[in-house]
């Protein structure tokens, strides 16, 4: 998490790290939504219109979950 706010202030200044980190967050939706849709076709979730969105915002909820502990803002659960 430490590593990802320093990229992403690099980010905001230099457009070939704003690239590479673009890339890889689409990678990681890309591949969530790419479960989302398996599960689908399983009958394990719900249909969705927009798997993609779905799994953007999933990410974002983890992501910022993982800020806020990191920042003592959250306390882990059990450890």
């Amino acid at each position: 998490v430490v590593l990802t706010t320093e990229l992403m202030g690099e980010a905001i200044r230099d457009r070939e790290i704003l690239g590479l980190f673009s890339a890889n967050h689409e990678r990681l939706v890309d591949g969530l939504a790419g479960l989302l849709e398996a599960g689908q076709r399983a009958g394990v979730f719900r249909a969705q219109d927009d798997t993609g969105e779905t799994a953007a915002i999933m990410l974002d909820a983890i992501e910022g979950y993982a800020t806020r502990m990191v920042l003592g803002m959250r306390a882990p659960k059990g450890g």
